[in-house]
């Protein structure tokens, strides 16, 4: 993402503050997103990394993926409910 951004001579917005500031400047800026949590593995201390990478929003999984133990897949039965 770093080289991508940096090729299209892009930023990330960390903040509101940046996100205003790229608005005014009519700017495009990026609010890092990842959908699907599956590269933490496990492993909480992988958020801070991210985190300090620019990743502001996280989805936990990724749209019908029942591969990890967060969630199941939005379209199986569960509680009784088809």
């Amino acid at each position: 993402m770093d080289e991508v951004l940096k090729s299209n001579n892009m930023k990330r917005s960390m903040n509101l503050k940046e996100l205003r500031f790229a608005h005014d400047q009519h700017q495009p800026t990026v609010i890092q997103s990842v959908e699907g949590a599956h590269f933490l593995e496990g492993h909480l201390d992988r958020l801070g990394v991210a985190y300090s990478r620019g990743l502001r929003h996280l989805g936990l999984l990724h749209d019908s993926d029942a591969s990890v133990p967060l969630g199941d897949v939005y379209t199986n039965p569960h509680s009784g409910v088809a």
